[in-house]
């Protein structure tokens, strides 16, 4: 699979575009719906989690359900993704490889200070079944 440059200026366009749907935490929905129709896909998610407390400190959905989770699938569920996580490469790269600053700096950079991910973005939420 190979990327356009065509493509590419749109995601970055995507991601630089002012938004007015500023949310109190998280993304703009704008930018998720974007960048949705940008990938082709039916939902996305925008996470932080700590692998080392197995928890998520933050999660995002879109479009958002309107449905409250069934705990016990949201346990399992949590479960089987922390069992997987070390040997899921993608999803464990940042941990095996120390690069999760720099991600998260890279992040940033490319978001920009209009998205102020920091203000946003950094609110701890217990993993599916932990205690909170």
């Amino acid at each position: 699979m190979t990327v356009s440059e065509a493509e590419l200026c749109r995601l970055a366009a995507i991601v630089t575009a002012e938004r007015e749907d500023l949310p109190e935490q998280g993304l703009p929905p704008s930018l998720l719906s974007d960048l949705m129709e940008q990938i082709r896909c039916d939902a996305i998610t925008f996470q932080g989690m700590d692998s080392r407390q197995q928890e998520y400190w933050f999660l995002q959905g879109f479009p958002e359900d309107d449905e409250e989770p069934d705990p016990e699938l949201a346990r399992t569920l949590g479960q089987a993704h922390w069992q997987h996580y070390w040997d899921t490469l993608n999803c464990s790269y940042p941990d095996r490889t120390g690069d999760s600053a720099q991600r998260g700096e890279d992040l940033r950079l490319l978001l920009g200070p209009a998205m102020a991910l920091d203000r946003h973005v950094h609110r701890r939420v217990p993993a599916a079944g932990a205690q909170a």
